[in-house]
């Protein structure tokens, strides 16, 4: 667990919560979570006098500016120190973009990385050399043919976009699983081909595919997310973040 104030600390400790499973958060001026330098004394003495060691000590690298962050890197390799390295199992400090710029780090074991799992890039660094990894794939549940209905699920056919397709095809997920509306008129790739999004509903999407697209074709949406990012108007950490646990779980559980 995470302790962002001293009173925290000291709360977990005396409910007896084993310091060996305890992190604790410093904060730089972040205003997040975290302790505060002003409580650093007092939080030396209260280690040193019960002798307690931890699974660890962190804090944030937020600043933007590179001068900053090295600032900021100071203070916590002095604060790492006076509380006591050795009484910390894991230090940690770079996010993905810190890791970009700066590097490893003598007083870090560990790094704390999210983006660049995908192969992805936030905003404030850009590292030609990254490739997309992230994926989020689905599969041709259905095939139906638009001549023979007025309708694509509640919506009037004429209502729609459709650029003249004859077959539309249908996939379980949608803006119930956190693939949002805003995802109509995009491209998806089936085949290594794009086609039209056509319609999200709340747990199916509507794709207008051709003869060549069978039931049970791998469908592939934001084949490159920096792409997706500006036609949506979304950040890229609140597309990520919004696919819901059950897309998740579903992947998972495919993958085990």
């Amino acid at each position: 667990m995470s302790v962002n104030t001293f009173e925290e600390l000291k709360e977990a400790i005396e409910y007896g919560i084993l310091p060996e499973k305890i992190q604790i958060k410093i904060d730089f001026g972040f205003g997040r979570n975290g302790i505060t330098l002003d409580y650093l004394e007092e939080l030396k003495k209260y280690i040193e006098k019960k002798n307690l060691s931890f699974n660890g000590i962190y804090s944030h690298l937020f600043a933007v500016c590179h001068s900053d962050g090295l600032k900021i890197i100071k203070k916590f390799e002095d604060v790492v120190n006076f509380l006591g390295k050795e009484r910390f199992k894991m230090i940690h400090l770079q996010n993905s973009s810190a890791i970009e710029k700066y590097g490893s780090l003598d007083i870090t074991t560990h790094i704390r990385v999210g983006m660049v799992i995908y192969g992805l890039q936030g905003d404030g660094f850009f590292d030609k050399n990254l490739r997309q990894v992230f994926s989020l794939r689905g599969q041709i549940a259905g095939i139906k043919n638009l001549e023979s209905s007025d309708y694509i699920a509640y919506n009037l056919k004429s209502n729609l976009i459709v650029n003249n397709s004859k077959y539309i095809a249908k996939v379980k997920f949608g803006y119930g699983d956190g693939f949002l509306k805003v995802n109509e008129n995009t491209k998806c790739l089936i085949n290594n081909k794009e086609y039209n999004i056509t319609l999200i509903t709340m747990d199916n999407s509507f794709i207008e595919v051709d003869e060549n697209v069978k039931e049970g074709d791998e469908i592939i949406f934001y084949p490159d997310i920096s792409f997706s990012v500006p036609i949506l108007n979304m950040n890229i950490y609140e597309l990520l973040v919004i696919i819901t646990s059950r897309v998740e779980k579903e992947i998972v559980d495919e993958i085990n």
